[in-house]
């Protein structure tokens, strides 16, 4: 938090300085690209990126201008005191040492207040995405099911191209034997519009030609299948509804399966 009021602090000291008014033009960008990134589908996103547009990793440019107007803050604050006080203007070698030692007691401050600089949470995050264990924003690998993608990898033609649900094991696929997938990462936007598409109405194969369509320009041949996970009742962004409930009694042939997973050549668009 005392960072946070310093950032906030220099940058309306920075609007008041020529030299550093840029730096704020700066920061407002990369602010604007962040909301951006992270909402929803608009007519600008486009702007935080032509291909991934990830949030946390436009965060970061927000936080390096931060860091700058955080120092610019304690510095003014630091030449504001000697100003005002007369035995620090007689005393002007001090100012630097005096700005590291509050420099110092800031950064003490910041660590005790932050838990180690929220050393658990980051750690946390960082650790998500190769969890075995369900969460409420998913999950990586379940169980065996490591060993199951890896042992179906030389069932699969080598130019076969693997659609599902990214949020129950899909992207391992490419990982674990090296075929390709549609749904490399499991991120809230499915990207194209064959591949939004299919997200919503791959499970309507039967009825819907579109989904052939859409299914022989991605070039995809095989669909992993698992039971839904918890994260998709609790956060709508998460859902793809598209790959519940799939009626596999026909159209598809079954590779292999284990437990509640299962692997399918796609036949319903032959």
């Amino acid at each position: 938090m005392v960072v946070g009021i310093l950032m906030i602090t220099g940058t309306a000291f920075a609007l008041f300085d020529s030299r550093a008014r840029p730096a704020v033009g700066g920061m407002a960008a990369s602010v604007l690209l962040f909301v951006l990134a992270a909402g929803p589908e608009g007519p600008f996103r486009w702007l935080s990126g032509f291909w991934y547009k990830d949030a946390p990793r436009l965060a970061p440019l927000a936080l390096i201008f931060g860091c700058v107007f955080a120092a610019f803050a304690l510095e003014s604050v630091l030449h504001l005191a000697r100003r005002s006080f007369r035995p620090l203007r007689r005393r002007g070698r001090l100012l630097q040492p005096m700005t590291a030692a509050v420099s110092v007691v800031v950064l003490a401050i910041t660590f005790i207040g932050s838990s180690s600089f929220r050393y658990e949470y980051r750690a946390a995050a960082a650790g998500a995405s190769y969890s075995t264990t369900p969460g409420a924003s998913g999950r990586g690998l379940v169980g065996d099911e490591q060993h199951f993608i890896g042992s179906f990898g030389p069932l699969l033609p080598e130019d076969a191209i693997v659609i599902g649900d990214p949020f129950n094991g899909l992207p391992y696929v490419y990982s674990l034997t090296g075929h390709q997938v549609v749904y490399f990462q499991m991120v809230m936007t499915s990207g194209s519009a064959d591949k939004h598409f299919l997200r919503h109405h791959f499970r309507d194969i039967h009825e819907d030609p579109e989904v052939c369509e859409a299914l022989i320009r991605l070039g995809a041949t095989h669909v992993y299948d698992d039971q839904p996970i918890r994260a998709h009742q609790l956060n709508g962004s998460l859902e793809w509804p598209g790959f519940k409930n799939i009626d596999f009694s026909h159209g598809f042939r079954q590779i292999a399966s284990h437990g509640s997973a299962a692997v399918y050549e796609i036949t319903a668009c032959h």
